[in-house]
């Protein structure tokens, strides 16, 4: 795991969570952003224009992969001030309010 109990709100250490704990069990706020995300995703010409120009299936499943991924991310950023990994969970908050995102502790 990349950052381990501690607090951050950029962009790039959100990725390497998000990536990290989608291993673990994702809570509703996270299983409604990724359906908003896919909807998105499938509905975008140029999003799909762009995975028509990829040859290999494993390259289009990485490119999908990565873009949900990066727009989760920006999901997240627009409705949290901060985030944190503390015993192997994911909160983001706002407001000083914590939201449980992601647990892994069933692997710890």
């Amino acid at each position: 795991m990349y950052i381990k109990n501690q607090l951050f709100a950029d962009l790039p250490a959100l990725e390497e969570c998000i990536f990290d704990f989608s291993l673990g069990t994702s809570t509703d706020i996270i299983n409604t952003l990724t359906i908003e995300v896919n909807k998105e995703l499938a509905e975008s010409a140029d999003f799909q224009k762009m995975l028509s120009t990829l040859t290999e299936e494993e390259d289009r499943m990485e490119a999908q992969t990565d873009e949900q991924r990066l727009r989760l991310c920006q999901k997240l950023m627009s409705r949290f001030d901060a985030f944190e990994v503390m015993s192997a969970q994911l909160f983001g908050i706002s407001k000083g309010n914590k939201t449980l995102l992601y647990d892994m502790s069933d692997f710890y």
